[in-house]
């Protein structure tokens, strides 16, 4: 029997890269080119289809939760944690859900 073991040393930041391309392709399956499908899109269309795409869904603490780490393993631990507490928190949890659009918005902006 063989037996191979993985080691996953960035294991956080994976995750957060996945999470993140599984919230893109949630929210516009529409952009993955299809099979011998040419692949032409102005940056326009796509911005307004993101937005309104984004209006309609409630974003999740998931998805707030995956910026936040990406951002912190960019090297930006800090800016993460002053913004938490502009939004009146030491810890993402304690943050009204209503808020996490525009959490996700200043962190994305970091």
């Amino acid at each position: 029997m063989i037996s191979v073991t993985i080691t996953i040393d960035q294991a956080a930041k994976l995750i957060a890269a996945l999470n993140r391309l599984a919230e893109v392709l949630e929210n516009n399956p529409s952009s993955m080119p299809r099979h011998n499908e040419p692949t032409t899109s102005t940056s326009e269309d796509t911005s307004a289809t993101e937005t309104e795409q984004n209006e309609d869904k409630p974003v999740t603490l998931e998805q707030v939760r995956a910026v936040l780490a990406a951002k912190s393993q960019a090297g930006k631990k800090a800016e993460v944690g002053q913004l938490l507490q502009k939004y009146g928190a030491t810890k993402l949890t304690a943050i009204d859900p209503a808020k996490f659009a525009n959490l996700i918005k200043d962190a994305e902006s970091l």
